[in-house]
């Protein structure tokens, strides 16, 4: 066990919220690989996450009493990349403070009205939803409205890619859909994916198959080895052919119901095989810390399914899940200062010492239950502005000095809450 906390420090030295509730009626979820599933090939490639250096500190934030040393790992300390002060391993206590370390974090991401308005942009704007019909320049009033957003996002990617070394944007939709948007809607955003170290982007469905067929090799295998024969080339390729019909007049025939269940399942595969690969950089890693943010319920029950069928390898494994479902169908400017929120908050959630379990997309106080779950009563008093334009296009400047105000008291709030390097937050501590 000492060997594996010292390979985990040695790895870590080197490697509104507006939008929660609307009077307003709401309109249809796009749900991505329903609405988006016929997209064309374009011929791009997305690629991986840019290196952010924040300079503020932040101590984890204990949800639960501190462990007494049951789980390792990672470097302590700032919210950069930048390696920090060498610890000593003398005792598993002290390992257990490093958990949320970007080495040690995993981040999982909705791309369909979670970054992307895809509502603003097709409902409300009537734009064509498939990438292929996406020939003539923008109208210059949208192309205007857009630009907050795209700040936005940048922003909001940063930070993510600074809270985890592994910053997964995964989707139902049809590769390369998430490319096509980025190309199309904010080009200048091509640097942070085109980034070695910048966002991934993982298509659900092809997870699934892949999955899928990895599984049918095996069983094929264990049947070729017992019957002592081997099927011809063209033999395969009618079984594969046949396999790939039977899915595809499978998924015609589903209910709503059992669309979900496959969305789920699509998404549980793509972080199932995302999550094992980043666990294992290293001998005797564990699991530790995985978050989520999606619009679906269905991406929410694929998190928790990641967490709760986790067999630890080792006893002293202990992975924290923290899990948020977000509005559906927000306006543009929603959409917007939910992401410059949640870039906020990104690095308090990583931080929190132990699991989270929320459903925020009809909430009208947000900010109050995100004070209970994750004990900070000083963001209780926070409350989101409303929109009162039903498109969102234009946010009034009242609006908009309300939106830089919370945004600016949140940060304070968030930089007074949290405790200084090397000391535990929460309901109840203990020594170690």
């Amino acid at each position: 066990m000492t060997n594996a906390l010292a390979m985990d420090e040695s790895f870590a030295k080197t490697g509104q919220m507006t939008g929660f509730s609307r009077p307003r009626g709401r309109l249809p979820k796009i749900e991505s690989g329903v609405g988006l599933s016929d997209l064309q090939e374009d011929n791009i490639t997305p690629r991986r996450k840019p290196v952010i250096d924040f300079e503020s500190t932040l101590s984890p934030i204990s949800g639960l009493p501190v462990s007494s040393g049951d789980e390792d790992d990672a470097r302590q300390g700032t919210m950069s990349r930048q390696a920090s002060p060498s610890m000593s391993v003398s005792s598993l206590a002290s390992s257990g403070r490093l958990f949320a370390e970007p080495a040690q974090t995993v981040l999982f991401l909705d791309w369909d009205d979670t970054i992307f308005p895809c509502s603003e942009l097709f409902f409300r704007w009537g734009l064509p939803r498939r990438s292929k019909d996406w020939s003539s320049p923008l109208d210059p009033r949208l192309n205007a409205e857009l630009e907050p957003w795209r700040r936005a996002v940048e922003e909001f990617l940063q930070a993510a890619c600074a809270v985890s070394d592994r910053c997964v944007i995964v989707t139902n939709s049809k590769e390369p859909w998430v490319t096509a948007c980025v190309n199309y809607f904010a080009p200048a955003l091509r640097p942070i994916f085109d980034r070695k170290d910048g966002p991934q982007v993982v298509y659900a469905a092809k997870a699934l198959r892949q999955e899928h067929m990895l599984q049918d090799s095996r069983s094929w295998l264990h049947a070729v080895r017992n019957n002592c024969c081997l099927p011809s080339l063209q033999s395969c390729r009618m079984l594969v052919a046949a396999a790939l019909y039977e899915n595809t007049q499978a998924q015609l025939s589903m209910t709503p119901a059992q669309r979900s269940n496959e969305l789920m399942k699509a998404k549980l595969a793509a972080m199932r095989r995302e999550a094992s690969s980043f666990y294992s950089q290293y001998p005797g890693q564990t699991w530790k810390n995985v978050l989520s943010l999606g619009d679906m319920r269905y991406e929410h029950e694929a998190c928790k399914a990641l967490s709760a069928s986790r067999v630890p390898t080792q006893a002293r494994e202990r992975l924290r899940t923290k899990s948020f479902i977000l509005p559906t169908a927000p306006t543009l400017g929603e959409l917007t200062l939910q992401l410059r929120t949640w870039s906020l908050l990104l690095p308090v959630c990583a931080r929190f010492d132990g699991e989270l379990d929320m459903d925020l997309s009809e909430s009208a106080s947000p900010f109050e239950e995100l004070s209970r779950a994750m004990h900070l009563p000083q963001l209780s008093h926070l409350q989101p502005p409303c929109y009162d334009d039903s498109f969102g296009f234009h946010i009034k400047q009242p609006q908009q000095e309300a939106v830089e105000d919370l945004l600016d008291e949140l940060a304070v709030v968030l930089h007074d809450a949290i405790p200084s390097p090397g000391t535990r937050y929460g309901p109840s501590r203990r020594a170690g």
